[in-house]
Protein backbone atom coordinates (compact mmCIF):
# COMPACT_ATOMS: atom_id res chain seq x y z
CA UNK A 1 0.00 0.00 0.00
CA UNK A 2 2.75 2.62 0.71
CA UNK A 3 5.68 0.80 -0.36
CA UNK A 4 5.00 0.81 -4.14
CA UNK A 5 3.60 4.26 -5.05
CA UNK A 6 5.89 7.28 -3.12
CA UNK A 7 8.83 4.54 -3.62
CA UNK A 8 8.92 5.17 -7.35
CA UNK A 9 8.69 9.23 -6.95
CA UNK A 10 12.10 9.31 -5.63
CA UNK A 11 13.90 7.22 -8.02
CA UNK A 12 13.96 10.10 -10.51
CA UNK A 13 17.34 11.64 -9.92
CA UNK A 14 17.04 14.25 -12.39
CA UNK A 15 14.16 16.36 -10.32
CA UNK A 16 15.17 19.25 -8.01
CA UNK A 17 15.41 17.54 -4.62
CA UNK A 18 12.43 20.02 -3.07
CA UNK A 19 10.21 18.75 -5.93
CA UNK A 20 10.95 15.36 -5.09
CA UNK A 21 10.49 15.65 -1.17
CA UNK A 22 7.26 17.39 -1.86
CA UNK A 23 5.84 14.79 -4.05
CA UNK A 24 7.06 11.95 -1.77
CA UNK A 25 5.41 13.63 0.87
CA UNK A 26 2.15 14.28 -0.82
CA UNK A 27 2.05 10.87 -2.18
CA UNK A 28 2.04 9.90 1.40
CA UNK A 29 -0.61 12.05 3.02
CA UNK A 30 -2.52 10.51 -0.15
CA UNK A 31 -2.29 7.08 0.36
CA UNK A 32 -2.34 7.11 4.34
CA UNK A 33 -5.80 9.32 4.07
CA UNK A 34 -6.91 6.91 1.08
CA UNK A 35 -6.15 3.75 3.32
CA UNK A 36 -7.55 5.15 6.49
CA UNK A 37 -10.69 6.45 4.51
CA UNK A 38 -11.21 2.52 3.08
CA UNK A 39 -11.02 1.01 6.38
CA UNK A 40 -12.53 4.06 8.95
CA UNK A 41 -14.16 6.59 6.41
CA UNK A 42 -15.63 9.63 8.06
CA UNK A 43 -19.05 9.45 9.45
CA UNK A 44 -20.75 12.57 10.45
CA UNK A 45 -23.42 12.82 13.32
CA UNK A 46 -25.88 15.81 14.47
CA UNK A 47 -25.27 16.25 18.13
CA UNK A 48 -27.56 18.87 19.95
CA UNK A 49 -25.31 20.99 22.04
CA UNK A 50 -27.38 21.60 25.51
CA UNK A 51 -25.95 24.13 28.20
CA UNK A 52 -25.38 22.27 31.50
CA UNK A 53 -27.11 23.35 33.88
CA UNK A 54 -25.09 23.81 37.32
CA UNK A 55 -28.37 22.51 39.37
CA UNK A 56 -29.37 19.54 37.57
CA UNK A 57 -28.54 16.23 39.41
CA UNK A 58 -29.16 12.61 39.58
CA UNK A 59 -32.44 13.08 41.66
CA UNK A 60 -33.96 15.10 39.05
CA UNK A 61 -33.04 12.66 35.82
CA UNK A 62 -34.53 9.95 37.61
CA UNK A 63 -37.73 12.41 38.27
CA UNK A 64 -38.03 13.01 34.83
CA UNK A 65 -37.93 9.32 34.14
CA UNK A 66 -40.54 8.72 36.14
CA UNK A 67 -42.39 11.59 34.42
CA UNK A 68 -41.78 10.07 31.21
CA UNK A 69 -42.34 6.69 32.02
CA UNK A 70 -46.29 8.29 33.69
CA UNK A 71 -46.67 9.93 30.49
CA UNK A 72 -46.69 7.25 28.03
CA UNK A 73 -48.98 5.04 30.24
CA UNK A 74 -51.38 7.79 30.21
CA UNK A 75 -51.39 8.75 26.74
CA UNK A 76 -51.19 4.44 25.29
CA UNK A 77 -55.33 4.96 27.59
CA UNK A 78 -56.36 8.41 27.88
CA UNK A 79 -59.48 7.02 29.30
CA UNK A 80 -58.21 6.02 32.33
CA UNK A 81 -58.41 8.55 35.23
CA UNK A 82 -56.26 7.36 37.71
CA UNK A 83 -52.84 7.03 35.06
CA UNK A 84 -54.18 10.84 34.18
CA UNK A 85 -53.78 11.51 37.91
CA UNK A 86 -50.54 9.65 38.15
CA UNK A 87 -48.94 11.75 35.48
CA UNK A 88 -49.55 15.25 37.08
CA UNK A 89 -48.25 14.21 40.44
CA UNK A 90 -45.10 13.08 38.41
CA UNK A 91 -44.81 16.91 36.31
CA UNK A 92 -45.79 18.78 39.56
CA UNK A 93 -43.22 16.88 41.46
CA UNK A 94 -40.61 16.69 39.08
CA UNK A 95 -41.31 21.08 38.48
CA UNK A 96 -41.24 21.49 42.18
CA UNK A 97 -37.76 20.12 42.61
CA UNK A 98 -36.06 21.64 40.01
CA UNK A 99 -38.07 25.22 41.42
CA UNK A 100 -36.14 24.41 45.25
CA UNK A 101 -32.89 23.49 43.29
CA UNK A 102 -33.09 26.51 40.60
CA UNK A 103 -33.80 29.01 43.67
CA UNK A 104 -31.47 27.71 46.37
CA UNK A 105 -28.53 27.73 43.48
CA UNK A 106 -28.95 31.26 42.57
CA UNK A 107 -30.05 32.74 46.38
CA UNK A 108 -26.61 30.76 47.55
CA UNK A 109 -24.77 32.26 44.64
CA UNK A 110 -25.91 35.84 45.12
CA UNK A 111 -25.07 35.38 48.85
CA UNK A 112 -21.25 34.21 47.47
CA UNK A 113 -21.13 37.44 45.22
CA UNK A 114 -21.98 39.91 48.22
CA UNK A 115 -19.73 42.51 46.91
CA UNK A 116 -18.70 41.20 43.54
CA UNK A 117 -20.44 43.69 41.13
CA UNK A 118 -19.50 41.88 38.14
CA UNK A 119 -20.55 38.60 39.76
CA UNK A 120 -23.36 39.83 40.58
CA UNK A 121 -24.12 41.39 36.98
CA UNK A 122 -23.35 38.01 35.32
CA UNK A 123 -26.12 35.97 37.38
CA UNK A 124 -28.64 38.55 36.86
CA UNK A 125 -27.69 38.47 32.90
CA UNK A 126 -28.53 34.56 33.38
CA UNK A 127 -31.05 35.01 34.95
CA UNK A 128 -32.58 37.66 32.49
CA UNK A 129 -31.80 35.52 29.33
CA UNK A 130 -29.84 38.26 27.42
CA UNK A 131 -27.75 36.70 25.53
CA UNK A 132 -24.69 38.62 24.12
CA UNK A 133 -23.79 39.62 20.49
CA UNK A 134 -21.49 37.56 19.05
CA UNK A 135 -18.05 38.96 18.82
CA UNK A 136 -17.17 37.76 15.51
CA UNK A 137 -17.65 39.49 12.28
CA UNK A 138 -19.85 38.07 9.36
CA UNK A 139 -18.31 34.58 7.87
CA UNK A 140 -19.17 32.13 6.03
CA UNK A 141 -16.88 29.72 6.82
CA UNK A 142 -15.63 29.54 10.74
CA UNK A 143 -12.37 27.85 8.74
CA UNK A 144 -12.02 31.07 6.81
CA UNK A 145 -12.12 33.29 9.42
CA UNK A 146 -9.39 31.64 11.15
CA UNK A 147 -7.19 31.75 8.32
CA UNK A 148 -8.40 35.43 7.99
CA UNK A 149 -7.62 36.18 11.44
CA UNK A 150 -3.88 34.49 10.99
CA UNK A 151 -3.23 36.24 7.77
CA UNK A 152 -4.13 39.69 9.11
CA UNK A 153 -1.46 39.64 11.97
CA UNK A 154 1.21 38.06 9.50
CA UNK A 155 0.52 40.97 7.34
CA UNK A 156 0.46 43.47 10.61
CA UNK A 157 4.13 42.02 11.28
CA UNK A 158 5.53 42.25 8.07
CA UNK A 159 4.35 46.10 7.88
CA UNK A 160 6.07 46.42 10.98
CA UNK A 161 9.29 44.90 9.51
CA UNK A 162 9.00 47.10 6.49
CA UNK A 163 8.79 49.97 8.30
CA UNK A 164 11.91 49.66 10.46
CA UNK A 165 13.82 48.95 7.92
CA UNK A 166 13.27 52.10 6.11
CA UNK A 167 14.27 54.13 9.00
CA UNK A 168 17.75 55.28 9.42
CA UNK A 169 18.69 53.76 12.75
CA UNK A 170 22.21 52.86 13.79
CA UNK A 171 22.59 49.30 13.96
CA UNK A 172 23.42 48.23 17.58
CA UNK A 173 26.54 47.66 19.00
CA UNK A 174 26.92 43.95 20.16
CA UNK A 175 29.67 43.15 22.24
CA UNK A 176 31.82 40.52 21.06
CA UNK A 177 30.94 36.68 21.51
CA UNK A 178 32.71 33.19 21.14
CA UNK A 179 32.72 32.07 17.40
CA UNK A 180 29.73 30.37 16.00
CA UNK A 181 29.86 27.26 14.59
CA UNK A 182 28.24 26.89 11.35
CA UNK A 183 26.35 23.95 10.20
CA UNK A 184 26.75 22.97 6.98
CA UNK A 185 25.78 19.64 7.02
CA UNK A 186 23.84 16.98 9.47
CA UNK A 187 24.20 13.63 9.32
CA UNK A 188 21.57 11.29 8.26
CA UNK A 189 19.23 8.73 10.04
CA UNK A 190 18.80 5.40 10.09
CA UNK A 191 15.52 3.70 10.00
CA UNK A 192 16.23 1.97 13.76
CA UNK A 193 16.36 6.27 14.76
CA UNK A 194 13.49 7.56 13.35
CA UNK A 195 11.72 4.48 14.56
CA UNK A 196 12.91 4.96 18.46
CA UNK A 197 11.84 8.89 17.94
CA UNK A 198 8.19 7.71 16.70
CA UNK A 199 7.64 5.14 19.27
CA UNK A 200 9.33 7.40 22.15
CA UNK A 201 6.99 10.77 21.16
CA UNK A 202 3.66 11.31 22.99
CA UNK A 203 0.41 9.87 21.81
CA UNK A 204 -1.25 13.09 20.31
CA UNK A 205 -2.49 13.77 16.86
CA UNK A 206 -3.21 17.21 14.88
CA UNK A 207 -5.82 17.57 12.19
CA UNK A 208 -2.91 17.87 9.79
CA UNK A 209 -1.44 14.34 10.47
CA UNK A 210 -3.21 11.80 7.88
CA UNK A 211 -2.67 8.73 10.20
CA UNK A 212 -3.52 9.15 13.95
CA UNK A 213 -0.36 9.14 16.12
CA UNK A 214 -1.33 5.76 17.55
CA UNK A 215 -1.74 3.78 14.70
CA UNK A 216 1.06 5.44 13.24
CA UNK A 217 3.21 3.58 15.60
CA UNK A 218 1.53 0.39 14.96
CA UNK A 219 2.26 0.05 11.47
CA UNK A 220 5.32 2.09 12.29
CA UNK A 221 7.75 -0.76 10.15
CA UNK A 222 5.43 -0.86 7.20
CA UNK A 223 5.81 3.42 6.76
CA UNK A 224 9.24 3.45 8.33
CA UNK A 225 11.42 3.51 4.88
CA UNK A 226 9.00 6.70 3.30
CA UNK A 227 9.43 8.17 6.71
CA UNK A 228 12.95 7.93 7.12
CA UNK A 229 14.05 8.68 3.22
CA UNK A 230 11.51 12.12 3.80
CA UNK A 231 13.58 13.29 6.67
CA UNK A 232 16.80 12.72 5.09
CA UNK A 233 15.93 14.66 2.33
CA UNK A 234 14.83 17.31 4.49
CA UNK A 235 18.20 17.03 5.86
CA UNK A 236 20.29 16.64 2.78
CA UNK A 237 18.51 19.92 0.96
CA UNK A 238 17.97 22.17 4.17
CA UNK A 239 14.58 22.48 3.05
CA UNK A 240 11.07 22.04 4.51
CA UNK A 241 7.94 20.28 2.79
CA UNK A 242 6.13 23.05 0.79
CA UNK A 243 2.81 22.25 1.58
CA UNK A 244 0.36 24.63 2.85
CA UNK A 245 -1.08 25.09 6.13
CA UNK A 246 -4.64 25.80 7.30
CA UNK A 247 -5.35 27.26 10.46
CA UNK A 248 -8.03 25.09 12.35
CA UNK A 249 -10.46 26.98 15.02
CA UNK A 250 -10.70 26.11 18.08
CA UNK A 251 -14.10 28.17 19.58
CA UNK A 252 -13.38 27.70 22.85
CA UNK A 253 -10.78 30.45 22.92
CA UNK A 254 -12.33 33.83 23.86
CA UNK A 255 -11.56 36.66 20.99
Amino acid sequence: MIQTKPCVCVQYSKWPHILALNLLAHEYNVQLLQCLDRHAPVITRTQVVRPKVPYYDSSVKDLKRARRKAENEWRRNKTDSNLESKFKQARNKCAAKLDYLKTNHFSDAIHEANGDQKRLFSIIQSLTCVNRDNPLPDHVSIQQLANDFANFFIKKIEKIRNEIDVQDIDPPVLPSGPDCQEFSSFNLLSESDVKKLVTESNTTSCELNPLPTHLLKQCIDIILPVLTKMINMSLQTGRCLQQKLNTFPNQGVKL
